[in-house]
């Protein structure tokens, strides 16, 4: 069987490039308290793959609450960002480095694509070290709709100049896996511990860590025919 390259590889960011998730729920839970209100790991893990938007969309919602969806989410992000720049030492995901040289050897394009917005995706980026590494993002203020729409990903497969069937969506998130389908993308699900309670059966082919893993297992991905 011969082996096929897929044309691209487009990341998810949150625990995916970046372990972010315990992060955003500490941030997101602290918050909920100054605005009067308890928001348990549990309900908050629900969200998890949607905008920050459709998050606090949805706790207004809940718990009455006064503020837009837009202003909510602009002052938790502020917290998340003002966490990002009073931290030192935060890396990458493990093995996801070593991913991302094995794609540029081999010529393979990549891109980040993730319901954050563009300047949170930034600052993430920079936070972690990987700002000239990856320079392909698409946020969710870039399209009408985040996941689990499949906006996203088809317009960082149109800013790769990469057919849709020919790119590989790497997700740790339901909404993201769904994101992916919908695009007519092969998804890889990460199971990471700290994103807990997102069903991923539905990818392609799922894996309990990045570290490892090279382009030649994301060709195996390619080779077998799609669920």
């Amino acid at each position: 069987m011969n082996m096929k390259y897929p044309g691209a590889v487009l990341f998810d960011m949150d625990g995916v490039i970046f372990d972010s998730e315990p992060i955003h729920e500490r941030i997101f839970i602290e918050y909920a308290a100054e605005l009067g209100f308890v928001c348990p790991p549990e309900e908050y893990r629900h969200l998890i793959g949607t905008s920050s938007v459709t998050q606090w969309r949805l706790m207004k919602e809940k718990h009455h609450l006064p503020d837009a969806p837009q202003a909510l989410s602009d002052e938790k992000m502020a917290h998340y960002k003002t966490f990002l720049a009073a931290s030192s030492g935060l890396r990458p995901i493990s093995g996801i480095p070593t991913l991302l040289n094995d794609l540029t050897m081999h010529d393979i394009p990549f891109a980040l694509a993730s319901s954050n917005t563009t300047d949170v995706i930034e600052a993430t980026l920079k936070a972690i070290g990987l700002h000239t590494v990856i320079t392909t993002i698409v946020g969710g203020n870039d399209v009408p709709q985040a996941k689990p729409a499949p906006d996203i990903f088809l317009l960082a497969a149109k800013k790769l100049k990469v057919p849709p069937k020919d790119c590989l969506v790497i997700e740790d998130s339901t909404n993201g896996i769904l994101a992916a389908r919908r695009a007519g993308m092969r998804s890889l699900g990460f199971n990471n511990p700290n994103s807990p309670g997102q069903q991923l059966h539905t990818a392609d082919f799922e894996c309990s860590s990045l570290e490892g893993l090279t382009v030649n297992e994301l060709c195996h991905i390619f080779t077998h025919p799609p669920k």
